[in-house]
């Protein structure tokens, strides 16, 4: 598996395409196409086969009317429509090699989901490096607290979070250093 980030500088947001050995390519959260994410497709003569959205919100899918217009791929969601396409529940698919895992969140982040491809985790606006989500309440908050805690309990330390915006991290450094995380009630392990 291979995986290019990609960072919209006007979201921010970042955007990811992620291909197997055999070219079969998946963006997740298509916030910006530009000539330089064309040509990484184009070059390496990768097969589009789908677009993961973890939100649906207008940063994350900027890109879909453009990548529409060059390639025929599926959208993957947790709403049945996103800007103004129709979008697939994201369940538990393999997409030619890639085995990809939706994790569904409740609360503020019920239209959001985390997707999880062998050894990486595509967190969307749920869990930045250092930090979490934004919520409107304490109780969303811990409700976002609890969701990511259990998605997170049996993975492996060793697994790459690629966020929404900002760094990549590792679930082992969120584990022992993510303020938001270490100071609520719920128990990570």
């Amino acid at each position: 598996m291979r995986i290019y980030p990609h960072f919209n500088a006007e979201g921010p947001v970042n955007s990811y395409l992620v291909c197997d050995d055999d070219k079969n390519a998946i963006m997740i959260d298509p916030a910006e196409i530009d000539h330089e994410l064309i040509d990484i497709i184009e070059t390496e003569k990768l097969n589009l086969k789908a677009c993961l959205i973890t939100n649906p919100y207008s940063t994350h899918v900027l890109g879909l009317p453009i990548l529409d217009k060059i390639y025929t791929f599926d959208i993957y969601s947790a709403k049945n429509i996103v800007a103004g396409f129709k979008s697939l529940k994201a369940t538990k698919l393999t997409i030619g090699g890639l085995e990809i895992e939706p994790y569904y969140f409740n609360g503020d982040y019920e239209n959001c989901i985390i997707y999880r491809i062998g050894n990486a985790i595509f967190t969307g606006d749920v869990l930045y490096a250092g930090k979490i989500g934004e919520t409107t309440n304490k109780f969303e908050r811990n409700l976002l607290i609890d969701n990511i805690k259990r998605i997170f309990k049996n993975l492996d330390d060793n697994c790459l979070i690629y966020p929404g915006s900002g760094s990549v991290t590792k679930l082992r450094t969120e584990r022992i250093s993510n303020y938001d995380l270490l100071k609520s009630e719920v128990v990570l392990y």
